[in-house]
């Protein structure tokens, strides 16, 4: 796993392939486990699509056994019985994204069960057992006997929220515990899983143009915006852009560090050269570390760039604060940003993204679109250097940014939990009645 924190990608990615070969073929989820920590490394590289959909493809060779629908009809009348599964019901950024489904639910027309699969609990965990109907610990069960409490609570629809991230309960679709298995928020590629019915999406990351029926294995579910977020609380308010009173411009990325790939930093040093005296704040956990922080300071030394431009910082509980010294946020390709482009909007910083056509490169694109501000995302990285570069030498537009973006989100579709909600329970709705 170090391999991969660190960027070395390629070695990571190798090392799990072989070692989910490793296991017994019938440790299924503990070969699902890691193989799917081989696809979340492949979808942090820019490697050709066709490549990426066989590795996909590749998790379904670990379940001989996927079943079809055991019944297209629903387990009885009354409440629409939903299961959402994900081992991130805790303090976790995917918090930020579910809120609604389990806060702002229709408690006269659904009945919410929540499959935890980590065994840790904290105050986030707490919130959430006393908002929803029932709570099922899950992280000590084998694949067979968490299918079987599913089914024993007749869930109609379950939702994986996790998908093939690291503590996911995606593996057990694969006993089709319930008629409709649904699956979005927390995995920004489709699963290529054969017994995931539906994927969470938008017009923005699966429209007609991106051909989604030859893309994604399962059938889309559009929602307006597929994410929904939802703000920390007692966050600091926002303030003008911070060269104003520095005199230079100060770039930005909070993204993890294996997200930064060469590319990026070979991108994001023309952009610093292209704007004099400009700095880059880096702001990720591998920073602890002394000897990644040099690593870090070679890499752009390679392109021309002193380590005097370069703000090294690991994760911290001010976060949320050190966006106030961001003037621009940079998102990285291909594995964009989520919750920290959308924690950079809420704190006023805008954000340059850039998109392609694998899905999970299109996340900015998504929430920039769906937050008004869809000229913030690009399609080549010539475009993209050039947006960072214009925005930065227009002071007033990037201060009047930093005073409008908090309110802008909060009045999109990206922060209208109600709206949400209303279209994803019609879309369970219409599933419960018509599959």
């Amino acid at each position: 796993m170090y391999n991969r924190v660190a960027g070395n990608m390629q070695q990571a990615a190798e090392g799990y392939r072989l070692a989910a070969d490793f296991y017994d073929t019938k440790a299924y989820r503990e070969r699902a486990e890691v193989y799917g920590s081989y696809l979340v490394t492949l979808y942090g590289m820019d490697m050709p699509l066709a490549e990426f959909q066989k590795a996909l493809a590749g998790y379904n060779e670990l379940f001989p056994f996927i079943r079809n629908s055991l019944s297209n009809e629903r387990h009885g009348a009354g409440k629409i019985r939903i299961g959402y599964i994900s081992p991130d019901f805790r303090h976790h950024v995917m918090y930020s994204f579910y809120y609604h489904m389990l806060f702002g639910y229709n408690k006269d027309g659904f009945h919410v069960i929540c499959y935890s699969m980590s065994a840790g609990e904290d105050e986030y965990t707490r919130r959430i057992k006393s908002a929803v109907d029932g709570w099922r610990s899950a992280a000590n069960l084998a694949l067979a006997e968490l299918a079987e409490v599913i089914r024993q609570d007749k869930i109609d629809i379950l939702v994986d929220l996790a998908g093939h991230s690291t503590g996911s309960g995606l593996s057990v679709f694969a006993l089709r515990p319930a008629p409709v298995q649904i699956s979005g928020l927390g995995w920004m590629e489709t699963t290529g899983f054969a017994a995931t019915d539906y994927l969470l999406t938008d017009r923005y990351l699966d429209g007609v143009a991106q051909d989604y029926h030859s893309y994604i294995s399962e059938k889309p579910l559009f929602l307006g915006s597929q994410f929904c977020y939802r703000a920390a609380d007692d966050l600091p308010d926002i303030g003008s852009a911070p060269c104003l009173q520095n005199g230079y411009i100060t770039f930005g990325s909070f993204n993890s560090y294996h997200k930064i790939t060469d590319e990026m930093v070979a991108v994001w040093s023309r952009i610093l050269l292209r704007v004099p005296e400009s700095r880059l704040l880096l702001k990720c956990q591998v920073f602890l570390d002394e000897d990644m922080r040099q690593r870090a300071r070679e890499r752009f030394a390679e392109h021309g760039i002193d380590s005097w431009r370069l703000f090294l910082e690991p994760t911290s509980s001010d976060y949320m604060r050190r966006y106030l010294a961001v003037d621009i946020a940079l998102d990285t390709y291909p594995y964009a940003g989520g919750g920290t482009t959308l924690d950079a909007l809420y704190m006023g910083v805008p954000v340059v993204s850039r998109y392609g056509r694998r899905r999970g490169s299109r996340f900015g694109l998504s929430i920039l679109a769906n937050a008004g501000i869809p000229w913030l995302a690009v399609s080549d990285v010539p475009n993209y250097i050039e947006l960072a570069v214009s925005l930065a030498k227009d002071r007033d537009l990037l201060n009047d940014l930093h005073l409008g973006l908090r309110y802008l989100l909060m009045r999109s579709d990206v922060m209208n939990g109600r709206k949400y909600m209303g279209e994803l329970e019609r879309k369970y709705v219409y599933l419960a009645e018509h599959e």
